[in-house]
C-alpha cells in the first residue's frame, strides 16, 4: 500500500495542472487518490493510520516493555548530571554558549553611490548644458532601440532561412526492392517469382539538417540576448531624462517674469529635440517609443499647447514629415492665433495636399473647428471668402472621384463648405453656388459636394437617386416646408444657372454639336436634384404667393423654367438643328428630363383654379414647335415621350372626333411620333368613356366610337411602350365585358387579320412564352370582337357564326405559321403543339348552345375548321403530335357535349385514314365512358348515325384499325355496312374482312380485350347467316377454322413463336387471364360444331347423326379442361365449369354461339356499356 501511495505521491508531483483550482478532483482516475488529494488542498491536519503497520507497532512496544522490566536500568552521566542540577536554567545556557567559538565581526557595508548624479540648478540657467546632457541621454536610447531592431531583424532572417531550408530537408530518391516469392499453389509452381518494387524513397540532405541546427542554436542565442533587460547606462538615461523634465516644468510652473519666458524658449527647444529623436528606429522599439511619448506630453501640455508662437513651428513639423502628426497633433491648437494666421495656415495646408499627407491633413482639420471659430471671432466677408477659396481649391485637387484614403478628408471639407455656407446665410449662397458650378463646369469639384450644397438646405438626397415618383414626393415637401429659400433668391439661381450652362453650351464647340450630357455626365445625378429642388420651389413659392394665380405671372414662371432647362434639352439653332444629347446618352438625358417633367406636373397640380393657362397645353405647344417642326432625331423624341407620358393626360376624354384623327396617326408620316398617341391612348380612363358613350350616345354613333377604338387599339397594341406599361391587362379586362357584337363583320374580320399579321405567331402557339401576354391579351380582346366567348345568351345567326369561323380559321393559320417557322418546335416546345387542338375544341365548345336545336351544325362548321390544323400541316411529325394531343384531350372529355359533332367531323375532315381511324376509335371510346344516360343499346345508334369511311380506302382502312386497335371503329364500319350489304356475296366479303382483322392484331391492353367480343358476335351472326342462306358450307368452314386459330393463338399462355416457344419456353402472354380463357371458351365451342368432312353444325345433336369430332376440336376441349388444373385459372374454376358444360352439349350448335358471347360478357364485362348491343341490338 506505501508502494502505491508514493506512486500517487509521485503524479501529485508530476502533474502540474492538480495544482489548478478551477479543475474538478473528482473526476480524476483511482490512480491520482481524488479523495486524499482533496483532504490535502484542504488543509485537514488528519493522519492517515490507514498507511500504518498497526500489528507491527504493537508487536514492537510489547517487545520494548518486555525488554525494559527485564533489563535493569542505569544512567551514565549521573555524576554530570547532578552537578548541573544545582545551576539554574539561565546559568547552563550561559555555561553552553561559553563552550562555543567567538563571534564574528559584522561584514565591512560599502559606499552607496548614487546612480543619477544630482542635478544643479545652475542647467536649467545655461540652456547649451541641459540640451547637451539630454542630446547625450537620448543618443543612449537611440543605440538601444537600435542594437533590439538589428536583432529582431536578424530574427526575421533566420526564420526565412529556416522555412526555406525546411521546404528542400527532404528530396525523393529513385529507389527498388526486389523480392522472392515462393509458390503457394497446391499444385505447385514452375518457380518462385520475383517482384521488383520501384518507388521513391524520401531522403534527408544531411547537410542541409546541419544546416538547421545551426539556424536554431543562432535565433535560441540571439533570443536570450534579446530577453535580457535593457542595459544600465539605457536605464539611467531613461531616470536623467525623466528627472531633467520634471524639474524643468516644477520651475516653469512657479517662475515669473524673464526667468518663465527664458523656461519656455527652453521647453518649446527640448519639445522639437524629442520629436527629431523619434524616427523609425525609435518608433519600432516600444520602451523607448512610448517613453518618448510620455515626455511629449509632459513637454507639450506645458509648452506647446495654446501657445500662439508655437502653432505655426508645429504646422511647420507636420508638414515637413506627415508621419510626426500622430505625436505632434495633440499640441496644435489654431483657435488661438490671430485671424490672418489662421486663414494663412487653414490654405497652407491646402498647398500640401496630396496621398502622402492625407491622414495628416485631416488631423490638423480636426483641431481648425470652423464652426466654432467663425461664431466666436469678428470677421468679415474677405476673410470667409478667403476660406472659401480655399474650400474650393482643396476640393479641386481631391477631384471628381476621390480614392477611399481621402473619403474622411472630403467630408471634412464638405463640412467645411456647409458650415460657410450657412454662416450669416445667404451671404455666400451665390459664392458657393458658383464655386460648385465652376467645379462642375471643370469636371474638378467631387460629385458628393452637390449633394452636401443641398442638404445644407433641408434637402438631403444620396448620389445615386434617379428621378422617381418617390423624388417627386421629396421635392414636393421639400418646396412646401422649406423657408431659405424665397422667390427673389430662387428666380436669381435659376437664371444663374440657365446662363452658365447657356454660356458654356454657346462656348464650347463640341457642347453646342452634342449637347452638355457628355461632357457633364458625372454630375448628372446632383444638376438633376439641383434644378429640381429650384424649380419645385419657384413653383411652389409663386403659386403661394399668387393669390389670384393671373395667367401673365404663371406663364413667366414657366417661360423661368424652361430657360433654365432650355441648354439641357432645347435643339440649337446653326446650319441645321443640333440635338441637346447624343444617341448614346438617352439614359443620362432621362435624368434631366424627369426632373422636368416632375416639375411640370407639379406646376399643374398647383395650380387648378388658373383661368385660361394650361401647363399641359404649354407643354403640347413647345414640344410641337421645338420637336415636330424641327425634325428632331428619333432618339430625342422617344426619350422625351418616355418622360411626357407622366403627366396627367388622364383628363384627356375623346370624342368621335378625336377617335377618327386618332386612327390616322400611325401613317407613316407621323410613326415618329406614334409613341405620343401610345401616351395619350394609355392614359385615357377608356373604360369609363366607353360605358358613357354607351349610356348617352345613339346605338349608330357608338357603333362608330366602338369601331374606331378597336381600329385603335389594334394598331396601338403593338408598340414597345404598351407592353412595357402593360397597358393591354390593365385595359382590356376592363373592357370586354362591353357589348362587343353590335361591331360588323367586314370590320371585325379586318381586325383579324391586322392581328394575324402583327403579332408573334408562335407567341400565340406557346401560351407560356416570356413575352406572350400582350399577344394573348389581344387574342382575348378579338375573341370578344369575334363573339368567340361564353356569355348569358349565345347568338348563332349567320354573322355571329361567320365571326367565329374566321376567329377559328386565323388561329388555324397561325398555328401553322408558328409550326413552319419557329426552330427546334418539336425538341422544345413538342407538349405545347399538343395542346393545339385542344385549344381549338375547347373555344368550340363554349360557345355553342346544345339547347338550340341547330347546335349539331353550329359544332360541326366551328370543329371542322379546326381539324384544317392537321390537314395544312406539312410535317407529318407534328401531325402525329398534333393528333395526340388530341386524342389525349377526347379521351379526357367522356362527358362533353360534342363528341358526336367531333366524330362527324373526324370521319369527313381528317384527310388522312390512320388519324381518321385514331380519333374516331379515342371518341367513341370516351363518348361510351360518359356518366350520361345512354340508350338501352349503349348509344351505338347515335354513333353509327354519324359515322362515315370513305369508301376508296378500305384497305388502308383496315390496316389503320389493326395498327390502332381501333376495335370499336371496325365494329362501327361493320355495323355501317351491313345496311348496305345487297347480297350474301358482300356478307361474306364483310365476314372475310372481320375474320381477317380479328386476326391481325393482338389487343395491346386490358380495356381493349372486350372490344372483340363484339366483333367475334358478329364473325358468329355472318357465319350464321351464310350457311342459313344457302352459301358454300366449306367457305364458311374454312372463314371458322381461321377464326378459331386466331382464338387459340390468343388464348395461349405462352407464346409458341420462334424456337424456345416451340419447346414450350415462350414469353408470357400479355393477355389477361379473362380474355385468354373467352378465347378458349370460344375455340373450343366453335371447334366442337365443326365435324367431319368440313360440316358445321347449326342443330342439335342426333342419336342417327354419324359426324364425327374433328381433331381440332378435342385439342380445344383438352386446352380448355386443362384450365382446372391449371394455378392461374383457379379463381375461374365456376367459369371453366360451365363453360366445359357448354361445349359438350350436344343440344348445342353453332347458332348458340351469341349465348357463349351473352355468357362470357355477363361473367366478365357486364359493366361495359357497349356490350349492351350484344343483348339488345342497335335501337
Amino acid at each position: 500500500m506505501l508502494t502505491k501511495t508514493y506512486k500517487t505521491f509521485y503524479l501529485w508531483l508530476e502533474e502540474p495542472r492538480l495544482h489548478d483550482r478551477s479543475i474538478s478532483l473528482t473526476s480524476l482516475p483511482p490512480q491520482y487518490a481524488p479523495e486524499r488529494l482533496s483532504r490535502v488542498l484542504g488543509g485537514d491536519p488528519q493522519l492517515w493510520l490507514e498507511l500504518v503497520n498497526n500489528r507491527k507497532v504493537q508487536e514492537t512496544i510489547s517487545h520494548l516493555v518486555i525488554s525494559c522490566q527485564t533489563e535493569p536500568s542505569y544512567c551514565k552521566n549521573s555524576a554530570r548530571g547532578d552537578s548541573q542540577s544545582r545551576l539554574s536554567p539561565e546559568e547552563r545556557i550561559l555555561k553552553r554558549l561559553k563552550s562555543y567559538e567567538e563571534p564574528l565581526p559584522p561584514p565591512p557595508v560599502p559606499p552607496i553611490r548614487t546612480v543619477i548624479p544630482v542635478l544643479g540648478e545652475d542647467i536649467f540657467r545655461h540652456p547649451s548644458q541641459m540640451m547637451k546632457v539630454l542630446s547625450s541621454d537620448l543618443k543612449v536610447l537611440v543605440g538601444q532601440a537600435r542594437v533590439l531592431n538589428a536583432q529582431a531583424a536578424k530574427l526575421s532572417t533566420l526564420d526565412s532561412q529556416y522555412m526555406n531550408v525546411v521546404s528542400e530537408l527532404y528530396q525523393n530518391v529513385p529507389s527498388q526492392v526486389r523480392l522472392t516469392l515462393s509458390c503457394s499453389q497446391p499444385n505447385g509452381c514452375t518457380g518462385p517469382i520475383t517482384v521488383c518494387l520501384r518507388f521513391n524513397q524520401a531522403q534527408r540532405d544531411q547537410l542541409r539538417f546541419v544546416s538547421l541546427d545551426n539556424i536554431r542554436a543562432n535565433w535560441a542565442s540571439i533570443l536570450a540576448e534579446m530577453l535580457r533587460g535593457p542595459s544600465p547606462t539605457a536605464c539611467c538615461s531613461m531616470l536623467r531624462i525623466e528627472v531633467c523634465l520634471t524639474r524643468l516644468i516644477q520651475k516653469h510652473r512657479v517662475a515669473a517674469g524673464t526667468e518663465s519666458k527664458t523656461l519656455s524658449t527652453l521647453g518649446a527647444e527640448v519639445f522639437f529635440e524629442l520629436i527629431a529623436t523619434l524616427n523609425q528606429e525609435t518608433t519600432q522599439y516600444e520602451p523607448v517609443r512610448q517613453f518618448l511619448m510620455s515626455c511629449l506630453e509632459m513637454i507639450g501640455e506645458e509648452f506647446i499647447s495654446n501657445n500662439p508662437e508655437q502653432c505655426l513651428p508645429v504646422l511647420k513639423v507636420i508638414m515637413k514629415d506627415p508621419t510626426m502628426v500622430q505625436y505632434v497633433a495633440p499640441f496644435f491648437t489654431p483657435f488661438s492665433v490671430r485671424v490672418d494666421e489662421y486663414v494663412k495656415m487653414y490654405k497652407s495646408i491646402v498647398s500640401r495636399l496630396s496621398p502622402l499627407f492625407y491622414s495628416a491633413v485631416f488631423v490638423l482639420l480636426t483641431k481648425f473647428d470652423l464652426q466654432k471659430w467663425l461664431y466666436s471671432k469678428v470677421t468679415d466677408g474677405a476673410v470667409q471668402r478667403q476660406l472659401i477659396d480655399g474650400v474650393e481649391k482643396a476640393l479641386s485637387k481631391i477631384g471628381m472621384n476621390p480614392d477611399k484614403d481621402v473619403v474622411q478628408l472630403l467630408d471634412m471639407y464638405q463640412l467645411h463648405l456647409q458650415t460657410l455656407l450657412m454662416f450669416q446665410f445667404p451671404d455666400h449662397y451665390n459664392d458657393i453656388l458658383q464655386v460648385i458650378l465652376r467645379g462642375v463646369n471643370t469636371c474638378s469639384v467631387p460629385i458628393t459636394v452637390g449633394f452636401v450644397f443641398m442638404h445644407a438646405l433641408g434637402l438631403t438626397l444620396s448620389p445615386g437617386t434617379a428621378p422617381d415618383p418617390q423624388l417627386l414626393i421629396v421635392l414636393r415637401g421639400f418646396s412646401m416646408k422649406q423657408c431659405l429659400l424665397n422667390i427673389t433668391l430662387l428666380k436669381d439661381s435659376m437664371e444663374a444657372i440657365g446662363i452658365h450652362f447657356e454660356k458654356l453650351r454657346n462656348d464650347d464647340v463640341a457642347a453646342s454639336k452634342q449637347g452638355l450630357y457628355g461632357k457633364l455626365q458625372p454630375y448628372l445625378g446632383f444638376l438633376s436634384a439641383l434644378f429640381g429642388l429650384v424649380s419645385h420651389c419657384m413653383v411652389w413659392e409663386a403659386c403661394k404667393t399668387s393669390d389670384e394665380q393671373s395667367d401673365q405671372q404663371l406663364a413667366k414662371v414657366l417661360d423661368c423654367i424652361y430657360r433654365m432647362y432650355s441648354p439641357w434639352l432645347e435643339l440649337r439653332e446653326g446650319k441645321k438643328a443640333y440635338p441637346p444629347w447624343m444617341p448614346g446618352e438617352a439614359e443620362q438625358a432621362s435624368f434631366i428630363t424627369g426632373v422636368f417633367v416632375m416639375c411640370l406636373e407639379f406646376f399643374h397640380r398647383s395650380c387648378p383654379g388658373a383661368a385660361s393657362f394650361s401647363v399641359l397645353s404649354e407643354v403640347w405647344q413647345r414640344y410641337f414647335t421645338m420637336y415636330v417642326w424641327n425634325e428632331c432625331p428619333d432618339y430625342v423624341v422617344s426619350t422625351l415621350h418616355a418622360k411626357l407620358s407622366s403627366l396627367p393626360w388622364s383628363d384627356f376624354m375623346p370624342t368621335l372626333q378625336d377617335m377618327m384623327l386618332m386612327c390616322k396617326v400611325p401613317e407613316p408620316k407621323h410613326a415618329e411620333h406614334m409613341h405620343l398617341l401610345v401616351t395619350v391612348f394609355q392614359a385615357v380612363p377608356w373604360a369609363h368613356v366607353l360605358a358613357r358613350v354607351a349610356e348617352d350616345e345613339p346605338q349608330d354613333t357608338v357603333k362608330a366610337y366602338y369601331s374606331c377604338f378597336a381600329e385603335v387599339l389594334m394598331k396601338c397594341a403593338w408598340c414597345p411602350e404598351m407592353n412595357e406599361a402593360n397597358a393591354l391587362q390593365l385595359l382590356i379586362p376592363s373592357i370586354v365585358k362591353l357589348n362587343w357584337s353590335i361591331l360588323p363583320v367586314d370590320l371585325v374580320c379586318s381586325q383579324q387579320m391586322v392581328f394575324e399579321a402583327s403579332c408573334n405567331a408562335t407567341n400565340i402557339l406557346l401560351l407560356h412564352k416570356q413575352g406572350s401576354m400582350p399577344d394573348m391579351i389581344l387574342l382575348d380582346f378579338l375573341a370578344h370582337l369575334s363573339c368567340m366567348t361564353p356569355s348569358e345568351k349565345l347568338c348563332s345567326d349567320p354573322a355571329t357564326v361567320q365571326k367565329q369561323k374566321s376567329y377559328i380559321t386565323m388561329l388555324v393559320r397561325l398555328f401553322n405559321k408558328a409550326m413552319d417557322t419557329t426552330d427546334s418546335l418539336l425538341k422544345h416546345h413538342s407538349s405545347s403543339i399538343q395542346q393545339l387542338l385542344p385549344r381549338l375544341i375547347k373555344l368550340c365548345q363554349r360557345v355553342i348552345d346544345t339547347g338550340l336545336d341547330h347546335h349539331f351544325s353550329h359544332s360541326s362548321t366551328l370543329i371542322a375548321e379546326s381539324l384544317t390544323l392537321i390537314s395544312v400541316t406539312s410535317d407529318t411529325q407534328i401531325q402525329d403530335i398534333l393528333l395526340d394531343g388530341l386524342l389525349q384531350w377526347i379521351a379526357s372529355s367522356s362527358a362533353s357535349t360534342i363528341l358526336l359533332p367531333f366524330l362527324f367531323c373526324a370521319c369527313r375532315n381528317l384527310a388522312c385514314i390512320s388519324h381518321m381511324v385514331a380519333a374516331s376509335e379515342v371518341c367513341i371510346t370516351s363518348y361510351f365512358a360518359s356518366s350520361q344516360i345512354l340508350p338501352a343499346d349503349g348509344g351505338w345508334a347515335q354513333v353509327v348515325a354519324v359515322f362515315s369511311v370513305p369508301e376508296l380506302s378500305l384497305n388502308e382502312f383496315f390496316e389503320a384499325c389493326g395498327q390502332k386497335y381501333a376495335y370499336f371503329t371496325q365494329y362501327c364500319y361493320v355495323l355501317h355496312r351491313l345496311p348496305q350489304c345487297r347480297c350474301l356475296a358482300d356478307e361474306h366479303a364483310l365476314l372475310v374482312q372481320l375474320v381477317e382483322c380479328i386476326g391481325r392484331t393482338i389487343p395491346n391492353s386490358e380495356d381493349c380485350e372486350p372490344k372483340l367480343l363484339l366483333l367475334w358476335e358478329k364473325v358468329f351472326a355472318l357465319a350464321i347467316r351464310q350457311l342459313d342462306f344457302g352459301a358454300n358450307p366449306r367457305s364458311v368452314h374454312k372463314i371458322l377454322e381461321d377464326f378459331s386459330a386466331t382464338l387459340s393463338v390468343l388464348g395461349e399462355d405462352k407464346s409458341a413463336a420462334g424456337l424456345w416457344g416451340a419447346i414450350g419456353l415462350g414469353k408470357k402472354s400479355t393477355l389477361s387471364v379473362n380474355f385468354r380463357f373467352c378465347c378458349k371458351a370460344v375455340c373450343a365451342f366453335v371447334t366442337s360444331q365443326m365435324v367431319e368432312p368440313g360440316v358445321i353444325r347449326l342443330e342439335p345433336w342426333r342419336a342417327e347423326d354419324t359426324w364425327k369430332r374433328s381433331p381440332a376440336s378435342a385439342q380445344a376441349l383438352a386446352r380448355l379442361k386443362a384450365l382446372k388444373t391449371n394455378r392461374a385459372y383457379v379463381a375461374l374454376s365456376s367459369e371453366i365449369d360451365e363453360a366445359l358444360a357448354t361445349v359438350q352439349d350436344c343440344t348445342k350448335s353453332l347458332r348458340d354461339g351469341l349465348s357463349v358471347i351473352h355468357m362470357l360478357v355477363n361473367n366478365f364485362y357486364a359493366n361495359r356499356v357497349y356490350c349492351r348491343i350484344l343483348f339488345f341490338g342497335v335501337m
